[in-house]
């Protein structure tokens, strides 16, 4: 696992982190700032796919799977990756994203792919 400074990342990007990281229509959350990003990212993509690092709870990748452009994302965080599956859980017909956790990809050298 990662370390800044004497933190490691789990104690960065805990669980509590996790739970108050979305703040949906405000700061980075807000409409005018995901929705150019997506666009722009959408139009990179194309007929494409998106490779995300640090996907976290999914504030890009979402809406950009939303637009149809399939997204992989990489992240160390398990609690931020468990805020990503409950936040895919609220649709009906689920955006097609794809997560990978590191810290288990090296422990067993096959990547945990979750959908």
């Amino acid at each position: 696992m990662a370390i800044v400074g004497r933190m490691r990342q789990e104690e960065i990007w805990d669980a509590e982190t996790a739970q108050a990281y979305d703040t949906p229509g405000t700061g980075m959350f807000a409409p005018e700032v995901v929705g150019p990003t997506v666009d722009r990212l959408a139009r990179l993509a194309g007929d494409g796919r998106a490779l995300e690092f640090a996907i976290g709870t999914g504030r890009v990748a979402v809406p950009l799977a939303e637009r149809g452009v399939p997204v992989t994302g990489i992240e160390w965080s398990r609690p931020m990756i468990d805020r990503l599956r409950t936040k895919l859980r609220r649709w009906h017909t689920r955006p097609a994203v794809r997560w990978i956790w590191p810290a288990l990809t090296a422990a067993t050298n096959r990547p945990p792919i979750g959908r």
